[in-house]
């Protein structure tokens, strides 16, 4: 079923908007891996169920290390020794007053950035799964896991 939405603009209402969860919450075919937080949603589409628990455990790290990116790619100044505090004062006015325009180039999102990190280290361990000892040991540790999980 098909929901229109209308904003009143003067004395009339005009469509704005239409949703439709057939085709919004439509997935294509295979194992889907979704993570729901406040005020966003992550969707990780075509998961190996083997690898489950590591994409779960990189989606859920994904916010934390945007925010170890950002705070590492903080602009700063390159002067060394340190800056005199009338010097940090205006940087800090100047980094303040620029907000989002204090680079002048385009640089990718840190959630990219995030993505990119977590893409390596699910690649590293998907080569290491075709080692037959390391797949027997992590055959072995899904089995563990299952038994040991507490039913909910």
């Amino acid at each position: 079923m098909r929901k229109t939405y209308y904003v009143k603009e003067g004395d009339k209402y005009v469509a704005v908007d239409e949703y439709d969860p057939d085709v919004m919450d439509a997935m294509p075919y295979g194992t889907h891996l979704m993570y729901v937080r406040e005020g966003g949603m992550s969707r990780r589409y075509d998961v190996d169920p083997a690898l489950a628990p590591f994409a779960a455990a990189a989606l859920l790290l994904e916010d934390s290390l945007t925010q170890i990116v950002s705070e590492a790619m903080d602009a700063r100044p390159s002067k060394r020794p340190p800056l005199t505090p009338e010097q940090m004062n205006a940087w800090t006015q100047f980094r303040d007053a620029m907000g989002d325009q204090m680079g002048m180039l385009e640089y990718p999102s840190l959630r990219e950035v995030a993505e990119r990190f977590l893409k390596t280290i699910r690649a590293a361990a998907e080569e290491n799964l075709n080692n037959e000892g390391v797949r027997k040991a992590y055959d072995n540790f899904l089995l563990l896991s299952k038994l040991t999980q507490e039913t909910r």
